[in-house]
């Protein structure tokens, strides 16, 4: 079972920390919330987070958008290819799975030094149960060092209050009417 743990956003300083049984003092800005795992590695905790936080994130600014910066932000999408190719949060990858429906680490993005990690599915309500995202998040969790966030309502609830952050392919056709 994982102890949370409190440490300094340099990893160098956490393991060291950790290794020699100190813990480290918080720095006052950017502690991250870890654990150990059994086995002795970091991991980020895993919690939910609300539709107004994952919009919070996409709207942030300064002079540019915050969305332009590389480890700003990684937002994984944990359903199934079909319901990704229909329609996805903005910015979102989808989350590849193996043969026995495992999921990957992905393969582009450095998880260990992303600032904010969001993993939606369809509709997640809490992570007493286990779903796509849960699972997705704890893949997720043994790469980062930052607290991995399941959007709570999934996709659903998300798109249904922020429907122009999504991506939508419709296939328009048209009408023909006999006069």
């Amino acid at each position: 079972m994982a102890t949370p743990v409190s440490v300094l956003p340099d990893k160098m300083a956490a393991l060291q920390g950790l290794l020699s049984g100190a813990i480290p003092l918080l720095s006052g800005t950017g502690a991250l919330a870890c654990s150990v795992s059994s086995l002795g590695r970091l991991m980020a905790v895993v919690a939910l987070c609300e539709s107004r936080d994952l919009f919070n994130l996409l709207s942030q600014r300064g002079a540019v958008s915050r969305l332009a910066e590389i480890n700003y932000l990684c937002l994984i999408d944990a359903r199934e290819r079909q319901d990704y190719d229909t329609s996805h949060v903005i910015t979102a990858r989808l989350a590849k799975t193996n043969q026995n429906g495992a999921f990957l680490p992905l393969e582009s993005v450095e998880i260990d030094t992303m600032q904010n990690i969001v993993i939606y599915d369809g509709n997640t309500d809490g992570l007493d149960v286990p779903g796509r995202a849960h699972q997705c998040a704890k893949m997720a969790s043994t790469s980062s060092l930052c607290v991995v966030h399941v959007l709570r309502g999934g996709f659903e609830r998300f798109s249904a209050l922020y429907p122009f952050l999504r991506t939508e392919k419709i296939l328009y056709t048209i009408k023909v009417t006999s006069v």
